[in-house]
């Protein structure tokens, strides 16, 4: 569906002449990842809104995707099965903030505090086909980590306001999405041998 969409747009493009041909397949990936982004990013709100939480949702989008953006970690092998997990998770997120207490907050912020290790050796990780340059990934790494340390302080400290709580689960859903990916890479790795 998005592979269509993005092909019909592309159509459209070049048969305005705005594209060349030579950018035809650069310009197609590109509206295949921006109509993504749109399907996964309305679908939360939509989520949010039917479970009566908007401001969760776009809190939630706010930090998980600058955080994701340096972080990385699993990538679905197509556009669907990412907007499920991506969906996924969110439910899963707003169900513990709903239902978490203050004393499981401190616990998570403990977690992702410890996490600060795991992600300074995992991370930023890579997507197989969007390698990061090697002068980019130590910045990116320096950036997971203040993160993680911003997060787990902050969450420790401030465990009352709801905003840092949704932060708390971001970064708790980072780590774990960080942890499949890494094994995921693994076990191609494994496969290929």
């Amino acid at each position: 569906m998005i592979h269509n969409l993005s092909n019909t747009i592309t159509t459209f493009f070049f048969k305005k002449n705005m594209i060349e041909t030579s950018e035809i397949a650069i310009f197609c990936y590109g509206m295949e990842v921006i109509v993504s982004t749109f399907v996964g990013i309305s679908t939360i709100i939509l989520i949010s809104a039917f479970l009566k939480n908007i401001s969760f949702g776009i809190l939630y989008l706010l930090y998980i995707v600058p955080i994701r953006m340096y972080v990385g970690g699993y990538h679905a092998k197509s556009y669907l099965k990412c907007n499920i997990v991506f969906s996924c998770f969110f439910i899963i997120a707003l169900l513990c903030y709903q239902n978490m207490g203050l004393r499981e907050y401190k616990i998570l912020s403990y977690f992702n505090l410890m996490s600060t290790i795991l992600t300074f050796n995992l991370a930023p990780l890579e997507n197989k086909n969007k390698l990061i340059e090697k002068s980019k990934k130590k910045i990116y790494r320096n950036i997971d980590v203040l993160f993680y340390i911003v997060g787990g302080i902050v969450g420790i400290c401030f465990k009352h306001l709801h905003w840092i709580n949704i932060l708390t689960i971001v970064i708790t859903n980072v780590t774990i999405l960080l942890l499949i990916g890494k094994g995921e890479e693994v076990y191609e790795r494994t496969i290929k041998k």
